[in-house]
């Protein structure tokens, strides 16, 4: 189902999970930009069945509008957090508030840089532009981003911490 969302805006689903994969400096759980307001971000949202059931569901990190925690539970198969949309609806996440932040932080970085690369407004473009960037400078640009993140998430987990049953605000750019 992913594959022919993703192939009805015309992208291809490994092209993005390698460019963006190599901007974040991971391969794993990338975030992928199909639109400008569309970003969809993997979390794990369900617990699985049996022995190579898929659990991962795709959230529009756009739309998410806060994360909160979920009430202490003694049952490991229950969710940890839930999150919030615009328009009212939720959904539970099995992540941890602290990784369900960083997936959909992440998620607001490729978006920011999908944005950016725009101008072109095609794919192939934006391969061209990352071709042509010295490698040396994705290597930089990766090394700022998760020193930003790591920041921002320091900032964050002495601002408000993560126990009780406090809501994290997700604040993103429309």
């Amino acid at each position: 189902m992913l594959g022919r969302t993703v192939k009805h805006y015309g992208l291809d689903p490994v092209e993005l999970r390698r460019i963006y994969g190599s901007y974040l400096g991971c391969s794993q759980s990338v975030p992928l930009p199909l639109a400008m307001y569309l970003v969809l971000v993997p979390l794990k949202m369900r617990c699985p069945e049996f022995d190579r059931d898929c659990a991962t569901g795709y959230v529009n990190v756009c739309a998410v509008k806060s994360i909160t925690e979920a009430a202490p539970a003694a049952a490991k198969n229950l969710p940890k957090c839930r999150l919030e949309f615009e328009g009212g609806s939720s959904l539970p996440s099995f992540f941890s508030v602290k990784m369900t932040e960083k997936r959909l932080l992440n998620g607001l970085m490729t978006r920011e840089l999908f944005c950016s690369m725009q101008s072109d407004r095609s794919i192939g473009g934006q391969m061209k532009v990352m071709e042509k960037a010295r490698p040396d400078a994705l290597d930089t640009i990766v090394s700022v981003n998760k020193l930003l993140y790591e920041m921002m998430v320091e900032k964050q987990d002495t601002k408000q911490g993560y126990s009780g049953n406090k809501s994290f605000k997700i604040n993103h750019y429309k």
